[in-house]
């Protein structure tokens, strides 16, 4: 077999995921702002071109793992390709942030495959800001975790709504944390 004709198809495949990888990561654009919805209700949308990124990616994924499946049916190499591109494809899938929804009651996260995270306003516990990654944590009371990455737009509109609903809870806040006391009999 011809090793130029085995590298080539090799390296353009991992060209190909290389590219749309850095599309599904892309910072969303200065310009773009969450979307309002109904009853001051906030939608922080990623960029169109992030899930055109996460489908191609998906859709690659998919046809190596059928691919390593038809190739193991048919007598060839194992099934360690297909399980690794299966279980890369389930990751991407749990793992990627659809959007984070803000309204009077709290926060709201939606993931694709692993469903919803809320917090409430009153059960937001801690705010950290990552300047590095331009990220912000909102972790709850229950350990609810809501992270609003780069990739998201209104970075500074999301911060001046934490602002807004639990000024307590930002970076650099001095809050006073009260134990229960037992009083003398």
């Amino acid at each position: 077999m011809n090793p130029v004709a085995m590298v080539v198809p090799f390296f353009a495949v991992i060209l190909l995921l290389f590219v749309l990888s850095r599309l599904v990561v892309s910072a969303a654009g200065i310009d773009r702002q969450p979307e309002e919805l109904s009853g001051g209700t906030l939608q922080f949308l990623p960029n169109p071109s992030a899930y055109w990124g996460v489908y191609l990616f998906l859709g690659c994924l998919a046809f190596l793992a059928l691919s390593g499946v038809a190739n193991a049916i048919r007598g060839g190499s194992g099934l360690i390709p297909a399980v690794l591109c299966t279980g890369f494809f389930l990751f991407l899938l749990s793992a990627y942030p659809g959007s984070i929804v803000i309204n009077k009651d709290g926060l709201e996260q939606l993931y694709w495959l692993t469903g919803r995270k809320r917090i409430p306003w009153s059960e937001v516990w801690s705010v950290a800001v990552d300047a590095k990654s331009n990220s912000v944590t909102v972790v709850g009371k229950r350990s609810v975790k809501i992270v609003h990455t780069r990739q998201l737009p209104g970075h500074d509109r999301f911060l001046a709504e934490l602002q807004a609903h639990c000024p307590d809870r930002m970076p650099g806040a001095h809050r006073v944390v009260s134990a229960p006391v037992e009083l003398p009999r």
